[in-house]
């Protein structure tokens, strides 16, 4: 097993393993952190001033941003997410902290992330090359390399609320110098670095910030996990805008406690009425508190994935292949929760109707079909996103592009929609799909149901699948099957089309897709974990989508 990553090696030369860099030019004490101008270079009250902004605050948000674009050389994105993950879980201030990841990253994506979600923290765990440029992924796959000026303009004018930036690429240390000034503090990698100890590190930062540390040293207690894993391998450095004291610098911390008088509570007490009165009307009219129209909210929770509650499982549903069911059959014990935020989730799958007025409405982006119905996009590269020919017999396109559905076809799921595809209806939606353990832990629940609706074995009068025989065999309109709905209310997760999910595998072609379909033999392939991997550009007449969303914890106009 390979262990060690990041990027390209210098001089055009194949390295013998991927590996993680850290600074190439680095002859001094690699525990000397602040570099650049750090607070040597600055008078006092400019240090006070300067770090003053970067104060502590209530909810920090960790953008875990990551691409593969190297197919040849892959990184271990899902393993550093779920370390950086059960590190600030584990910690003290673990509910001031939201971890919101993107695990194919573009640039068009890092800008919609920032303008989203104004995280406190960006993580970059990416490919880098000699040139000092990140490597991210391209619309449609393959590699896009992102020069230091770009990414430094891009967070300039996107910082928003963003105090600290990790790069764990190769050759980054350019990037974080380029940056400093306007985040304040960066971590830059230069040369390799083996996996185990690269993740080590961030494992332990993140620990240390979510425990209320300065980044100063939560950026030591990394470098002495580096360490304890390897003594050979190089250090990272931390770099620090003009003015900026990491060591003064906490993400979270207490407030402060007073000493109150006895007459204070009951002015305390007559502001609380105060507010309430004046918050809870605003809370109702707004109905942030609430899941959109449409969506279903699912609080926090950890999910085993593929792991089902002893005798849950039916007995005909006991062997499984890979390919038909994502379930640790072997050794469940040794499968380890996955904790997943609070998100929201579609109670239907997206309709034609729904798709078609998309498409209608965008028709400048999208190139009219081609001779075998396949539209793709107009930008380069292309990307193809839907076939309309010779797969399903719900959504047309006029040869100018047009979409039609007929009246019955329109509350059918859309399908013969790419990963791509799905994916950029979403985001124009202001959604994204949803992650694999989101729509697990809707189908299953946290009590670890074996079909999204219970325990009870499917009938073909209550869920639409084992259809594909048929005359003109089709999915049925959503929410038509009623026995595939989850106590929650979503609806047709077990049968009807299975569903593209943003999955954490570290492929850039190949994409999950969750349940089963109209077209699945037998009830077993129906279960909560029941999953299939398939080319991301792939079109099924089987295969649909629905979306989800973030919950945060307050709307953007007023952070």
């Amino acid at each position: 097993m390979t262990v060690t990553r990041r990027g390209a090696i210098p001089g055009g030369q194949a390295a013998h393993a991927v590996t993680r860099d850290i600074d190439p030019a680095d002859h001094a004490d690699p525990a000397q952190a602040m570099v650049g101008d750090g607070d040597s270079a600055a008078e006092p009250d400019t240090v006070s001033r300067a770090t003053a902004c970067l104060r502590a605050r209530r909810q920090v948000r960790v953008l875990f941003f990551a691409a593969n674009a190297d197919k040849d050389r892959r990184l271990a994105i899902d393993q550093e997410h779920d370390a950086i993950q059960a590190s600030i879980g584990s910690s003290r201030y673990r509910n001031h902290f939201q971890l919101i990841a993107r695990l194919t990253g573009r640039l068009s994506d890092l800008h919609q992330m920032l303008l989203d979600h104004s995280p406190a923290i960006v993580h970059f765990a990416c490919h880098g090359s000699a040139q000092a440029e990140l490597l991210l992924t391209q619309d449609g796959g393959g590699v896009a390399p992102v020069p230091a000026a770009a990414l430094s303009e891009t967070l300039r004018v996107l910082r928003d609320n963003v105090v600290l930036v990790v790069f764990n690429a190769c050759f980054s240390s350019t990037q974080a110098t380029a940056i400093r000034d306007s985040v304040g503090l960066a971590i830059g990698m230069g040369r390799p670095i083996e996996d185990p100890a690269a993740i080590a590190f961030s494992a332990e930062l993140y620990r240390a910030l979510a425990s209320g540390r300065s980044v100063q040293e939560a950026f030591d207690l990394g470098v002495s996990a580096i360490r304890a894993s390897s003594r050979d391998d190089p250090m990272p450095r931390l770099f620090a805008g003009t003015g900026i004291a990491a060591r003064e610098v906490r993400l979270v911390q207490d407030e402060p406690r007073r000493r109150s008088r006895p007459w204070a509570w009951i002015l305390v007490a007559a502001s609380c009425v105060a507010l309430a009165l004046t918050l809870i009307p605003r809370l109702l009219r707004r109905g942030d508190a609430l899941p959109p129209p449409g969506m279903v909210r699912f609080a926090a929770a950890d999910v085993r994935m593929g792991v089902f509650a002893p005798g849950s499982r039916p007995q005909e549903c006991r062997a499984l292949t890979a390919s038909e069911d994502c379930a640790e059959l072997g050794h469940p014990e040794a499968v380890r929760d996955t904790h997943v935020a609070s998100f929201d989730l579609d109670r239907m799958e997206v309709t034609n109707g729904e798709f078609a007025a998309w498409l209608n409405a965008n028709t400048d982006l999208w190139r009219p079909p081609d001779e075998y119905g396949i539209v793709t996009t107009r930008r380069e590269p292309v990307i193809p996103l839907l076939r309309t020919r010779k797969c399903g017999d719900g959504l047309t396109l006029t040869p100018e592009g047009h979409a039609q559905v007929t009246a019955e076809a329109a509350r059918w799921p859309v399908v013969c929609v790419t990963w791509h595809g799905a994916d950029e209806y979403c985001r124009a939606q202001g959604r994204r799909l949803p992650l694999e353990s989101e729509w697990e832990l809707a189908a299953k629940g946290a009590e670890a149901r074996s079909f999204p609706w219970g325990a009870d074995l499917p009938r073909q009068d209550g869920v639409a699948f084992d259809l594909r025989d048929g005359v003109q065999v089709h999915p049925r309109a959503v929410g038509g099957s009623p026995q595939d709905v989850t106590p929650d209310g979503v609806h047709d997760l077990g049968g009807n089309v299975a569903e593209w999910v943003e999955d954490r595998r570290g492929d850039v072609e190949r994409k999950t897709l969750r349940g089963g379909s109209f077209a699945s033999r037998g009830p077993c392939h129906l279960l909560s974990s029941g999953c299939q991997r398939v080319a991301g550009d792939s079109y099924h007449k089987d295969l649909g989508f629905r979306c989800a969303r973030s919950v945060l914890d307050r709307p953007r106009e007023e952070r």
